[in-house]
C-alpha cells in the first residue's frame, strides 16, 4: 500500500519518539571550542553580533524533521548539558570526555527503510551560570539544525520497502553535522555536533544558511537585547557556512 509522503512523515515520527520532548516557548520558531563562534565576526569583533558556523556535511534523519526534530534535539541538548551545570559543560569547564545524547531516526538503506540512532554531542558550551542565557542558546542551536533540513537540496523522494515487505514512499531529509553559535560576539556560546552512521545524500549549507539566520533574527535577537539590557534592534546575525 502507497503512503504519501505527509502520512508517512505522521507515522514514522510518532513511531520513533524515544524521549520525551521538553517545554519551550518557540517550536517553530561540533567537535569545536568557542574561538570558533568569534571566527563569524567582521573586523573589528562586534560584541552586538549572534554568530553562526554551521557545517558542511550530512547527517541523515529521514522523516524526522520540523517540530519533531525540534523537540528531539531540544531535549537531548538539555539531557547532554542539564542547566544545572554551573556556568558551561563540556570543554568549556575542563570536561576530558564530549556528552552525548542520541535519538532513533527512519532513514534509507538500499531498498528499505529503518531505524537508526542520531547522536548529539556538546562539543562546549558557557552561559556563565545565567539561565536566560542557556534557554536562548539551547533554542537557538535546535532551532537552527531543524532548519538545515529547508531545502530541496538537502531532502529526497525515497521508494522503497519496510521491513515488512509494504512498499512506500517517503521524503527524506538531511541536516548539518554542525551547529555552533554565539551570542553576545562570543561571550556565550555553544557548539554541537551530530553524527550518524550513514551519511548518504546532499548537505547544502548555502541553501539553508538564509532560513538559519532568519530563525535567530526573529526569535533570538529581540530577546537578547533584554538579556543584555540592550536597546531594541542592536544585537544582529551573522551566519557563515564552514566551521
Amino acid at each position: 500500500m502507497r503512503l504519501n509522503a505527509l502520512a508517512a512523515l505522521s507515522a514514522a515520527s510518532t513511531l520513533l519518539t524515544t524521549s520525551t520532548a521538553l517545554p519551550h516557548q518557540d517550536t517553530i520558531a561540533a567537535p569545536r571550542t568557542h574561538d570558533t563562534s568569534r571566527r563569524a565576526l567582521d573586523a573589528p569583533p562586534n560584541e552586538n553580533a549572534i554568530t553562526l558556523h554551521l557545517g558542511t556535511s550530512a547527517r541523515n534523519v529521514g522523516t524526522r524533521v520540523n517540530d519533531s526534530l525540534y523537540n528531539e534535539i531540544f531535549s537531548a541538548l538539555r539531557t547532554v548539558c542539564p542547566k544545572h551545570s554551573a556556568k558551561g559543560c563540556a570543554a568549556a569547564v575542563g570536561d576530558k570526555s564530549v556528552p552525548r545524547a542520541k535519538f532513533q531516526v527512519f532513514v534509507a538503506h538500499g531498498e528499505y527503510v529503518l531505524r537508526e540512532d542520531l547522536y548529539v554531542y556538546m562539543q562546549s558550551a558557557f552561559w556563565d551560570a545565567r539561565l536566560d542565557i542557556y534557554k536562548l542558546l539551547t533554542e537557538a542551536v535546535a532551532g537552527v539544525a531543524t532548519r538545515t533540513t529547508w531545502s530541496k537540496n538537502n531532502c529526497y523522494l525515497f521508494w522503497g520497502y519496510e521491513t515488512k515487505g509494504e512498499d512506500v514512499n517517503y521524503e527524506m531529509c538531511n541536516m548539518l553535522d554542525t551547529v555552533n553559535v554565539g551570542l553576545a560576539g562570543g561571550k556565550y556560546w555553544m557548539n554541537v555536533s551530530f553524527d550518524s552512521t550513514r551519511t548518504e545524500g546532499e548537505a547544502d549549507c548555502w541553501s539553508v544558511r538564509e532560513a538559519a539566520g532568519e530563525f535567530l533574527q526573529r526569535n533570538v535577537t529581540g530577546r537578547l537585547d533584554k538579556a543584555m539590557g540592550w536597546a531594541e534592534g542592536t544585537a544582529w546575525v551573522v551566519p557563515e557556512c564552514g566551521v
